[in-house]
């Protein structure tokens, strides 16, 4: 098969991809995004001063970072092992798995660079 049968074929896939699956794939994402943006504020609304009071204003915008992104992160790892959706419906969701795996891992360095910087 050459390289223009095979992406035609790719694309075929995609303009096939039934609207319900799309829809299921958006409604999780936008689920796993508002749980993780809900799970960052409750954690440095409520578990950080109770932790840390001394160092909260300090430490509240790496955890807010960190955890949005990884409960993103774990919550499409979860949604992602759904059987019954289309596999572009997987590929999308696997996606911003990626994109979501992707910021956590850029996020500790940074913020933990940042924090050794400020030692100094």
């Amino acid at each position: 098969m050459d390289h223009v049968a095979w992406w035609q074929s790719y694309l075929n896939r995609w303009a096939a991809l039934p609207f319900h699956d799309l829809i299921a794939a958006v409604a999780i994402l936008s689920t796993a995004l508002l749980l993780g943006v809900l799970a960052a504020r409750l954690a440095c609304r409520y578990l950080l001063p109770a932790l840390a009071p001394k160092y909260a204003d300090v430490i509240s915008s790496r955890l807010m970072a960190l955890t949005r992104s990884g409960v993103t992160a774990l919550i499409l790892a979860a949604f992602l092992g759904i059987r019954g959706l289309d596999p572009g419906a997987d590929l999308l969701l696997a996606a911003a798995l990626a994109i979501a795996v992707a910021a956590f891992a850029y996020e500790m360095p940074v913020r933990l660079a940042c924090k050794a910087g400020r030692r100094r």
